[in-house]
């Protein structure tokens, strides 16, 4: 009867554990899912990149290009963020071998120097992030990675990088068969003047092109958002040279179609949209120079200056007018025609070599000169000095990037790269 009472709680008592068991279990909350935005999308080198890492580099490009934050992200888009993060990887790894470690100070800098490429206020900006879902924080930790490579590269390639006078010719000569784009448009600007009216501007602009894409017309809704700048927006900007338009429009402006409304875009006035009306290439020709002697006779007239023409018919006789007495002669060497005196311009500009030139007769006296040779437009040298810097500098950063992204693909080829 002991044995059957035992025998009878023990059954109890493990049914009864059974029992709570399986309700614990039944009841219990279950782990929960790790967020979907932090599921590695690839490993590099055993090192993971996350929906979020994508999500940030693709938010940083678009308030740099102006795209708005709700637009449809492309596949494009995603594959040049997966691209970026991978090789901001392996750029870390690199960094951290060479101990490259820019201070905050630097990197801020280096944040100011990239807006300014980019013409974007700093405030505007730092309003704009929360709209992308991003912190400054998110911001400074990508471009220190982007500032601490090209410290990297730059201390192991400056030396084998340099940048000839020919290849600043043949880029110039590039830019003058391209000749000059000139364009015709009309704007919408939103102005903006404190960091917290940016959504509100960057809202309505929004709402503007939406009603543009819908089919109402620009001048109209152009006179609902007055510049407060002062730029008349509603009947149109007339023929201007590209370059003088703000940055953030000028691609837009020189490959889109006459009539194609741009998206909206950040500058430093405010929020734009832009349409383009009509574009034209005007191509600039540049001056042959030309060696040019001169005579001057002080208080001469007309018929002094046949006389000395009579006896100096060649540029050989010409040149032996140096010893004549009473006459200012001068050899300008080869020169283009605006360095002449300006009575002397137009018919240097027509002359052929071995031209003497009619007697041109001043209030001071009479002019004869001679074209006593012609050459080819000397491009290089007739570029503003400060546009060649700007070349060179400009070849000179191609060379280097060039040189970083063959850096970058030893890298590559050599990296553990898997994909989920």
């Amino acid at each position: 009867m002991k044995k059957n009472l035992l025998g009878a709680f023990l059954t109890a008592v493990f049914l009864l554990g059974h029992n709570v068991a399986s309700f614990a279990a039944k009841t219990q909350s279950p782990s929960p899912a790790r967020p979907m935005i932090y599921r590695p999308v690839a490993f590099v080198n055993d090192v993971a990149v996350t929906p979020r890492d994508l999500q940030k580099r693709i938010a940083l490009m678009r308030i740099l290009n102006n795209v708005p934050a709700n637009a449809p992200v492309t596949p494009q888009e995603k594959r040049n963020a997966l691209e970026t993060a991978i090789n901001e990887v392996l750029q870390k790894e690199e960094i951290t071998k060479f101990e490259i470690e820019p201070t905050k100070k630097e990197t801020e800098t280096y944040r100011a120097r990239i807006l300014r490429g980019n013409r974007l206020r700093n405030d505007a900006f730092v309003a704009a992030l929360p709209t992308f879902g991003l912190t400054e924080t998110d911001v400074d930790k990508i471009l220190k990675t982007r500032l601490a490579w090209e410290r990297l590269t730059g201390g192991r390639f400056a030396r084998d990088v340099s940048v000839s006078s020919y290849e600043i010719q043949q880029l110039l000569e590039q830019i003058n068969r391209l000749g000059n784009i000139e364009v015709k448009y009309r704007e919408i600007v939103q102005n903006f003047e404190k960091a917290s009216e940016a959504p509100t501007a960057l809202k309505a602009m929004e709402t503007a092109l939406k009603q543009l894409q819908s089919g109402a017309a620009f001048e109209k809704l152009a006179a609902r958002y007055p510049d407060k700048n002062g730029v008349k927006t509603a009947n149109g900007v007339e023929w201007v040279s590209i370059t003088a338009v703000e940055q953030a429009a000028q691609r837009f402006l020189a490959l889109s179609e006459p009539g194609t409304v741009s998206p909206v875009m950040q500058t430093e006035r405010g929020y734009v949209v832009v349409q383009l009306t009509d574009r034209r290439v005007n191509k600039t020709e540049l001056e042959p120079q030309k060696r040019v002697l001169t005579a001057f006779i002080p208080g001469g007239d007309i018929a002094a200056g046949a006389r000395f023409q009579s006896e100096y018919r060649n540029c050989e006789d010409f040149e032996d007018a140096s010893d004549e007495e009473g006459v200012a002669y001068k050899d300008y060497g080869y020169v283009t025609a605006n360095v002449l005196p300006a009575e002397l311009q137009a018919g240097a500009r027509a002359a052929s070599a071995n031209d003497i030139l009619p007697p041109v007769v001043t209030a001071d006296g009479v002019y004869i000169a001679a074209v006593c040779g012609v050459k080819k437009p000397d491009i290089y040298a007739n570029a503003n000095p400060a546009l060649r810097e700007r070349l060179r500098n400009q070849i000179y950063e191609q060379k280097m990037s060039l040189r970083a992204r063959q850096y970058l693909r030893d890298l590559r080829d050599k990296a553990t790269i898997n994909m989920n």
